[in-house]
């Protein structure tokens, strides 16, 4: 039974998805999840946030997705004269925990980022804004239940 679950490792494409088959094959063998050991990984991938989602997987890293929405976001503001060259934006992943995979599950399970609206990010639409502010935790955080 080992030797057929290790095999199934190779199927994995994702780090978390390969995180999750090892943690099934621990819990297998009376060792516990996030208890005797955690695990974490990378790429938001449904199963890999439904494995954190689930307590499988501790967290994974990943929103790199999102990046074509920021530059589109940057452009617009630029084409309607807001610089964007003194404001400096580093792009980082977000950690996904088990309380952002609840969120993450009911928002984007069907792919469908319709729903967020993007002038909220805009110096151009919000001239209060100080700050770009693109991270995946900021978009979670503002969804509105």
């Amino acid at each position: 039974e080992l030797q057929e679950a290790v095999l199934h490792i190779f199927k994995f494409k994702s780090y978390a998805s390969l995180h999750s088959c090892y943690a099934l094959i621990w819990s297998r063998m009376g060792i516990v999840p996030n208890i005797d050991f955690v695990t974490s990984g990378t790429d938001w991938d449904k199963k890999s946030v439904q494995s954190v989602y689930d307590g499988k997987v501790l967290s994974i890293a990943g929103g790199h997705m999102a990046i074509g929405s920021w530059i589109i976001t940057l452009i617009h503001d630029y084409h309607n004269g807001i610089d964007f060259d003194s404001s400096v934006y580093l792009n980082k992943v977000s950690l996904m925990n088990r309380t952002s995979a609840e969120k993450f599950l009911k928002y984007f399970s069907g792919d469908d980022w319709n729903f967020i609206d993007y002038t909220q990010y805009s110096k151009f639409e919000n001239k209060n804004l100080k700050r770009y502010d693109f991270s995946f935790s900021h978009i979670l955080d503002n969804i509105s239940n």
